[in-house]
């Protein structure tokens, strides 16, 4: 599907700026000392649709207190996604594929503002609004732009903004396989030449399945799966030990790193993913049909990167060349930019893994950008914790690095039931209810990737 945005929304667009949301970064820093998000007087805390519809009608927006509010709806947004995506999950497993997919698409949603407020676009259901690099709100509708519905309207602007030399530059610096920056990685492969890593970058999300046509799908199919009767639709809920494998592999591959705002295992399936598209995308060849020329480009930038005495590097080599060459089975990468089979919420959830892992990325660069540090917002965390179960003291002292440990334990039972004999889904509740419970709270993901 083609982009429909008119010229003047294009403009208007490019008009963003993270700079401009920067701007408010002192004044939450004094609101999260004093333990709030936003300034009492803040004129959009309470209703703010119809305050922006008033203030947009009668051309007279407070700039300041709606910086402040997409500045703040930064981290909001991005941990009620994680725990969105956390019951999506849930849900599958105890066979509420429906709910699967409303929840699982409101966790894409959800993580898409995130994204785009970073990046200085608000969305407010039809009133939508872009801060420039001075500050200064514009809103969408504005000067022959139009009021698009939200659903419409967010992956209109986020495909706008992929396309953008800045979305490219943002991508290659947040996913970090090894701690070290995607585009370095593409840089030291001998065939990309000059052009290296900004060419790949704009169409790298597009190529797991982050695109327009496909976000438009599962637009769709959360309509079916959230207003129609579930049995007379063409939807089906995937076999149940499918589920539950999915279900492991996907929360193993978000194991956090000590990178701030990092997902080592997940970053390092992103890089296969990336290295066999440069190499498609240069040789004209898929690296099965290369496979000489593929180890060759892989050994010299694994030299060029670790150096030839790393005793990583064959290790790393061995897991690239095995996944891109060897493995052919589906992973949650290649799950989420399958198109053959629209029925499946399993691509949908895959889809929004990785737009979670994308805004938390963004939420970290905009802490340290700002000087934002994690223990400022202890009064929302510290009480966020506590409501979804991560700890039983609210004032207790927490050692946010050893919030994945019971997921670990928990990914463990899980393995087990999967390689037992007892494949029904009444021993799997009985066995691993609150395994499954650990591993679907997926609030901590936020939590421990803003403190790392």
């Amino acid at each position: 599907m083609r982009s429909d945005l008119k010229s003047e929304e294009k403009r208007r667009l490019d008009l963003a700026s993270s700079t401009g949301v920067h701007q408010s970064a002192s004044d939450l820093r004094l609101y999260f000392e004093e333990g709030r998000w936003l300034g009492y007087n803040n004129v959009y805390s309470n209703d703010p649709i119809n305050s922006i519809k008033r203030d947009i009608k009668s051309r007279c927006i407070n700039s300041q207190d709606m910086r402040e509010y997409i500045a703040a709806s930064i981290l909001l947004h991005l941990i009620e996604g994680w725990e969105y995506l956390g019951q999506a999950l849930y849900a599958q497993a105890v066979r509420g594929a429906p709910i699967a997919i409303h929840l699982g698409y409101y966790a894409e949603m959800r993580a898409t503002m995130s994204i785009l407020a970073t990046q200085g676009i608000g969305i407010f259901n039809r009133q939508h609004l872009v801060v420039d690099k001075e500050g200064i709100i514009h809103p969408m509708s504005n000067d022959g732009g139009r009021n698009l519905p939200t659903h419409r309207a967010i992956w209109l602007y986020l495909e706008h903004w992929l396309s953008s030399g800045d979305a490219g530059k943002i991508l290659g610096k947040i996913i970090r396989p090894l701690s070290i920056p995607l585009a370095e990685w593409i840089d030291a492969m001998p065939c990309t030449g000059e052009e290296r890593w900004t060419p790949v970058a704009s169409d790298m999300l597009k190529n797991f399945g982050v695109d327009l046509q496909q976000m438009e799908d599962d637009r769709y199919m959360r309509n079916e799966a959230s207003y129609r009767p579930f049995e007379l639709s063409s939807y089906k809920n995937p076999g149940f030990s499918k589920v539950i494998k999915y279900l492991s592999d996907t929360v193993h591959k978000l194991e956090p790193s000590t990178a701030r705002g990092g997902f080592d295992i997940l970053d390092q399936h992103l890089l296969c993913q990336t290295l066999e598209k440069v190499f498609i995308s240069v040789m004209s060849k898929a690296p099965k049909e290369e496979p000489v020329q593929f180890r060759y480009q892989i050994t010299t930038m694994l030299n060029t990167i670790l150096g030839r005495d790393s005793a990583y590097a064959d290790k790393i080599e061995n897991f690239i060349l095995s996944n891109v060459l060897y493995l052919n089975r589906q992973t949650l990468i290649n799950l989420a930019s399958d198109s053959s089979n629209v029925n499946d919420p399993l691509p949908l959830l895959s889809r929004a893994v990785l737009l979670l892992r994308l805004a938390t990325g963004l939420a970290c660069e905009f802490m340290k950008e700002t000087d934002i540090k994690f223990e400022m917002l202890k009064f929302w965390w510290s009480r966020r914790g506590w409501e979804i179960g991560l700890w039983k003291d609210i004032n207790r002292p927490v050692q946010i690095a050893d919030l994945w440990a019971d997921v670990d334990s928990a990914l463990k039972e899980i393995e087990d039931w999967i390689n037992s004999e007892e494949q029904s889904a009444r021993s799997f509740y009985s066995k691993c209810a609150r395994s499954l419970y650990d591993t679907t709270n997926l609030g901590r993901l936020a939590i421990i990737g803003l403190a790392s």
